[in-house]
């Protein structure tokens, strides 16, 4: 989260989560309560879906369309992941125009009907738009416009979604790799076991009298018996 306020163009007033764990704990309201300004917290009522609505759908916009529904479960990804959504983030704020709904009514047919503004505008240009924002912050993304270039910067992020993917396979591979070792050795020790258990098992191996040449044949017989 200081990651994002430190990117944003403009200092949180308010900040509106769910109730999930990543969000509902002390620490991070602890943060946020001693931040200077203040930031007001609010939470959505439990299993009211639509208090999170507008946000949800960018699990799928932005994170599902990119990357699919595979679970990245290693660690090792966590830093390469970032590099990559940070600049699919910035391609998206500067140069990904949408029209914004302004209205939606049911008809007497029930079917719903959509009004959405005529003309599609990026998310930067937007804030561009607005009066009340600051000097800074307009200098700020007019730089940001100057230094990328949005071919550029979409050939970035594929390279480095490759990258992440490549990386991502080698990671399955080795563990793979490690699993069938693990289960090679675990066979092995069930073998080891084993033979050790028959060998524990196995009757003595009776022992032959050796009789010296002087004793007679009725002597070696009984012996022997």
């Amino acid at each position: 989260m200081s990651q994002i306020e430190e990117a944003l163009p403009f200092a949180i007033r308010k900040l509106d989560f769910d109730n999930g764990s990543e969000f509902l704990n002390a620490h991070f309201i602890r943060h946020f309560k001693e931040h200077e300004p203040k930031i007001e917290l609010s939470r959505s009522r439990p299993y009211r879906k639509n208090h999170n609505a507008h946000i949800e759908q960018k699990n799928y916009t932005h994170v599902r369309l990119i990357l699919g529904d595979d679970r990245f479960e290693h660690q090792e990804l966590v830093e390469a992941l970032n590099e990559a959504l940070g600049l699919w983030s910035l391609w998206n704020n500067l140069y990904s125009a949408q029209r914004r709904l302004l209205s939606k009514e049911r008809r007497a047919d029930g079917k719903v009907v959509r009004h959405h503004e005529k003309r599609a505008s990026t998310p930067c240009a937007r804030l561009l738009a607005r009066k009340d924002l600051s000097k800074e912050s307009r200098a700020k993304l007019e730089q940001r416009l100057k230094d990328n270039d949005p071919i550029e910067l979409r050939k970035k992020f594929e390279a480095k979604l490759k990258a992440v993917y490549a990386l991502r396979d080698q990671l399955q591979r080795e563990d793979q790799e490690g699993e069938e070792r693990e289960s090679q050795e675990a066979k092995a020790a069930r073998r080891g076991s084993k033979a050790v258990g028959k060998t524990r098992l196995q009757k003595p191996s009776k022992t032959t009298i050796s009789n010296p040449v002087t004793v007679s044949s009725t002597v070696r017989h009984r012996a022997h018996s």
